[in-house]
């Protein structure tokens, strides 16, 4: 199983962690974080484990992201963990379905000699 998955499944990530922010995100834990108008600010309770969830996945697809796709990049795992927990999904549960989006796309960016 991939590391990051067990680490995920079997909530071994951190609950606090420093805020994500860049690339037109901004992921916290604090109600009264506001960016610029163009952020998409995700706050969550546990905005501290999204953030490091965020981390996470830009090592894990560093060599796919460069300035000419990172804000769409970001913003979709941005919006794919709001969605998520939108629907009723647990933190967990939303970090892992984002995980495997995540993968799908970048099957795409090999696919497409993005590698």
């Amino acid at each position: 199983m991939d590391s990051l998955i067990k680490t995920i499944a079997q909530e071994h990530y951190p609950v606090k962690h420093e805020e994500f922010g860049g690339a037109g995100i901004i992921v916290t834990d604090d109600p009264n974080r506001v960016g610029y108008t163009h952020d998409l600010v995700l706050y969550h309770p546990q905005g501290g484990t999204l953030a490091w969830f965020v981390f996470q996945l830009k090592d894990r697809f560093e060599m796919y992201v460069d300035a000419s796709n990172k804000y769409d990049f970001y913003t979709t795992i941005a919006q794919s963990l709001r969605n998520y927990l939108e629907y009723g999904l647990t933190v967990k549960e939303s970090m892992l379905m984002t995980l495997t989006k995540m993968d799908e796309i970048s099957k795409d960016w090999d696919n497409a000699g993005k590698k």
